[in-house]
């Protein structure tokens, strides 16, 4: 009978049940509760999907917890109606009456007027000021926004301009807004938002190798009545090359193969679970984010990727040279298209005239797609990098 509780979870946008890495970056941010002249308190995180910003997100909220602040979590859909009601407790701020359009004196629809609520910046600020200030005030305002490509611009310049006024007046607040690479400059671009082209990003990608391997001893280890067999560690680690939601995957579909095979006595988790484990891992990381990656890129940017997984070298770097020749263009032409994907941050310039993958296994998923049109090369080793 199974009693092995599985601590990976391969969740999109949820929370994880353990949480791993990113020390760093966490080690910046908790130092703005306490330095009023930290430049972290206006911030962006950036990455790709699966990359674990949904979780950096939760654990800067809750440090802001443990520092005495007021932590205000929303998503970017209504963002700044959602941050008063949270402060407010729901009470409304502004309430206006819209007629419905009439025609000779009658109504046209099922209601002639209709409630709406609006909210803007100087609302949000009234409310932060008002909270922080007191007997019984909290030590500052954290506000987080979850998926900030999706936010609109009244919201973004709303949630900008409440910020810019508190902190004028001397008020402990920040801001820390999460989405997809060039959340940044698109939030930067609004009108009321230009300051935002100023703040620090923190762009995730993969963990570092050690903490790739320490997350994994870690989360095994919460699994008290399971052994961990030789390699096991190691085949986790170097298949999910320390992508976040590529570790949560293969550690979960391992411990579930595990408890699949049976035991004797005891649970082991070896190598052969984790190599068994590897298919479905990949299969569920190509649809959930290869896939998502990938769909909204223009043809000219698809085929110069593509191109790139042809052309990769044994270090796992492609000439831009080749790429363009590939490509039957000239280097020039490539250009824009090398950029475009660049800001994505799906290649990453590596030396003078070269540029390798940032996410895992996206050569294997080009040249799988290719392979499937017939344009595939003719050197499949090249999926390795």
């Amino acid at each position: 009978m199974r009693s092995i509780l599985n601590p990976f979870t391969p969740a999109f946008g949820g929370k994880p049940q353990h949480f791993f890495g990113r020390t760093e970056e966490l080690a910046l941010i908790e130092n703005a509760f306490e330095n009023e002249f930290s430049p972290y308190r206006a911030l962006f995180i950036t990455g790709n999907r699966g990359c674990g910003k949904t979780s950096i997100l939760e654990q800067v909220s809750e440090k802001a917890c443990a520092h005495g602040w007021l932590a205000v979590d929303v998503h970017a859909e209504e963002a700044l109606m959602s941050a008063v009601k949270k402060l407010t407790g729901g009470t409304d701020r502004t309430i206006s009456k819209n007629l419905q359009p009439q025609f000779a004196g009658l109504s046209v629809g099922s209601a002639a007027t209709v409630t709406s609520k609006h909210y803007t910046g100087m609302d949000l600020a009234d409310v932060m000021i008002e909270k922080l200030k007191g007997v019984n005030a909290c030590q500052g305002i954290f506000v987080s926004v979850d998926e900030v490509q999706k936010i609109s611009e009244p919201d973004a310049e709303g949630l900008c301009a409440a910020l810019q006024m508190a902190m004028r007046k001397g008020y402990p607040v920040m801001l820390v807004m999460a989405g997809l690479p060039g959340s940044k400059e698109k939030i930067g671009s609004y009108a009321g938002c230009t300051f935002m082209q100023r703040t620090f990003e923190i762009k995730l990608s993969s963990l570092l190798i050690p903490e790739t391997y320490e997350a994994f001893e870690r989360l095994l280890a919460t699994m008290p009545t399971v052994a961990v067999g030789e390699g096991a560690v190691d085949r986790l680690a170097r298949f999910s090359l320390g992508y976040p939601y590529l570790m949560q995957l293969i550690g979960y579909y391992a411990v579930e193969q595990m408890c699949q095979s049976g035991f004797v006595g005891a649970f082991c988790l070896n190598e052969g679970d984790v190599a068994a484990a590897e298919s479905e891992a990949y299969t569920a990381y190509r649809n959930n984010v290869l896939k998502a990656v990938t769909e909204p890129l223009r043809n000219g940017a698809r085929a110069y990727l593509t191109s790139v997984a042809k052309v990769l070298d044994n270090t796992g770097r492609a000439r831009t040279e080749k790429v363009a020749a590939a490509l039957n263009k000239e280097l020039s032409q490539c250009s824009t298209d090398r950029q475009r994907l660049i800001d994505r941050r799906l290649l990453v310039p590596d030396g003078w005239g070269y540029v390798r993958f940032n996410l895992p296994y996206l050569s294997r998923y080009l040249l799988e797609e290719a392979l499937e049109n017939g344009t595939a090369p003719a050197n499949p080793d090249a999926w390795l990098f």
